[in-house]
């Protein structure tokens, strides 16, 4: 799943709960959106560890990050609660960062393989079909893993907004 709505549900949460109860909340909260099924952006780059070609992966990451992080100034007041949940809701992804810098170091490994396996309906191979060569079912279920995303953002701005 793309940063954003693990981000803003992250910020719902910690703002719907306790801080501590929300930072494990937030930090639980990303292995349950990956586990459903989504669609993800290419940085296969960073993957690969090929950083001289690795900048386009990485203003991917910025902008879905800073998408988040401006729907949390707009929406909330409780700005720097919502980015402690924020921070915790996507440190999954962080961890995983951390894995491709330094593959040899065991709890990162253990803790990416079990990451990956959360990623069950989200294979790598089904992301990289063209959309104008998908079949009728394809296209809808690739159009659903989107659609996924959008409402876990907009249920997330409803709770901030509440």
């Amino acid at each position: 799943m793309i940063l954003t709505p693990h981000f803003l549900t992250g910020a719902a949460i910690i703002n719907k709960t306790n801080p501590f109860l929300g930072i494990i909340l937030s930090f639980l909260s990303h292995y349950l959106l990956d586990a459903i099924p989504h669609s993800e952006y290419s940085i296969k780059n960073i993957k690969n560890r090929k950083w001289k070609k690795s900048f386009f992966d990485f203003l991917k990451i910025f902008f879905d990050l800073f998408l988040g992080i401006l729907i949390i100034f707009i929406i909330t007041k409780k700005i720097f609660l919502s980015f402690i949940g924020g921070f915790f809701a996507i440190f999954p992804d962080i961890l995983t960062f951390f894995y491709i810098l330094f593959p040899q170091n065991k709890i990162l490994k253990y803790h990416y393989n079990f990451h990956k396996k959360i990623h069950f309906f989200n294979k790598e191979e089904q992301n990289s079909i063209k959309f104008k060569n998908m079949n009728f079912s394809e296209k809808i279920y690739f159009l659903f893993k989107i659609f996924s995303q959008i409402v876990i953002i907009l249920i997330a701005i409803i709770l901030l907004k509440l």
